[in-house]
């Protein structure tokens, strides 16, 4: 694996290939998703806005994960 820096943390690590993050900031994207994917889920229409206000993170990671294909919501 090569050594690298993780985009969240900015921490030097070994990353295997195609990777961006370290191991312990995977676990809590992991966990953010799975808050954003929830309040979606259970609210229907909302906007990038709204998700980022009610569930307290940060338009440019929800965003993230719609450019992933990850996540499907009203921008």
């Amino acid at each position: 694996m090569p050594i690298a820096t993780c985009e969240n943390c900015g921490e030097t690590v070994n990353l295997p290939l195609g990777t961006e993050l370290c191991q312990k900031c995977r676990l809590e994207e992991i966990e953010i998703f799975r808050s954003v994917r929830e309040y979606v889920w259970e609210h229907p229409g909302c906007t990038v806005e709204e998700v980022a206000k009610e569930t307290e993170i940060r338009e440019r990671v929800i965003l993230r994960f719609v450019r992933q294909g990850r996540l499907k919501i009203r921008e």
